[in-house]
């Protein structure tokens, strides 16, 4: 199973560097305080608050505090999706579907974030312990945070029409971007890749690299 949970602590603040990773991550503020940079956006971190990082962000938690403690989950997107449901993709829109309003910062204040926070501690506890079925207990509830994640999500406003070209534009490459990350051991070509689009290779280059 392509997940992990763990304890994080940052980085010093005359220490830290950017960073990102294929997994999608959540993180729990559990104790302690500092400010998360990701991407462009800074965040101010409180005990309580969560955040959400996907796979493409480079991002840093520096701890201020000294005594920064963040419960990190991390996981594979394919756990969620596997490329052949529109309602398993839904789990993740709130990593990848932006809205004008997005900010990857959810308050402690904010309704859903205590009952997200209780699932992170039931994951951890299933995760230790190990005992049999935990991998189906663990998706059930890493699913259920998403779930709650993405009702909120969708409650703000309407995406914006820079949002929705940028994941009209990603559907047609979803597939191919798929394949390499099976693939990407293999001698792949950008012919290869652009017949697979039905784009000509220039064309393709292009549209791929914006």
């Amino acid at each position: 199973m392509d997940f992990n949970i763990f304890d994080g602590h940052g980085h010093m603040p005359d220490a830290w560097f950017m960073h990102s990773h294929d997994c999608l991550e959540l993180n729990y503020a559990v104790r302690g305080g500092g400010t998360y940079y990701i991407g462009d956006m800074e965040y101010e971190i409180e005990t309580g608050d969560l955040f959400i990082i996907n796979n493409c962000e480079y991002h840093a938690a520096i701890n201020c505090s000294g005594n920064l403690t963040l419960k990190v989950i991390v996981f594979n997107p394919e756990i969620v999706w596997s490329g052949s449901s529109g309602l398993d993709q839904q789990y993740l829109k709130t990593f990848f579907g932006w809205k004008d309003s997005f900010k990857h910062h959810i308050r402690k204040t904010e309704p859903i974030t205590e009952k997200v926070a209780k699932l992170f501690y039931e994951i951890e506890e299933g995760w230790q312990v190990k005992r049999v079925g935990c991998q189906l207990v663990i998706k059930a509830l890493l699913l259920q945070i998403l779930a709650i994640l993405y009702r909120a999500f969708e409650a703000t406003e309407p995406y914006s029409r820079q949002v929705l070209k940028f994941q009209n534009d990603y559907n047609r490459i979803a597939g191919i971007i798929s394949y390499i990350d099976r693939h990407f051991h293999d001698d792949l070509t950008l012919e290869q890749l652009a017949d697979m689009a039905h784009m000509n290779p220039n064309y393709f280059s292009s549209y791929f690299k914006r």
